[in-house]
C-alpha cells in the first residue's frame, strides 16, 4: 500500500482508546460511512490492544453505516 493511500485510509477510520474502551469512528459521512477494508484493520488494532475491554463503533455525520462500499466490491 502506498503512503498516500495508507494516510487517506487512516483518516477514514478513526481509532482511539479511552479508559479501556476502543472507539472506532467511521469517518466517511459523504459516503454514509460505507464499510471498506480499513474497518477490518481498525478492529484488528483494538483486538490486539490488551488495554481494550470493550469496543464502541460509531459513525460520523447523519448516517451510522450504509453497509459494504460498492467500490470495494468491484
Amino acid at each position: 500500500m502506498t503512503e498516500n493511500k495508507e494516510a487517506a485510509e487512516k483518516k477514514l477510520i478513526l481509532v482511539e482508546v479511552r479508559e479501556g474502551v476502543g472507539i472506532i469512528s467511521l469517518n466517511r459521512p459523504k459516503r454514509h460511512n460505507a464499510e471498506n477494508d480499513a474497518m477490518g484493520e481498525a478492529f484488528r488494532r483494538v483486538n490486539h490492544d490488551p488495554s481494550v475491554l470493550a469496543v464502541l463503533l460509531r459513525g460520523e455525520g447523519p448516517s451510522f453505516c450504509s453497509g459494504k462500499s460498492l467500490a470495494a466490491v468491484r
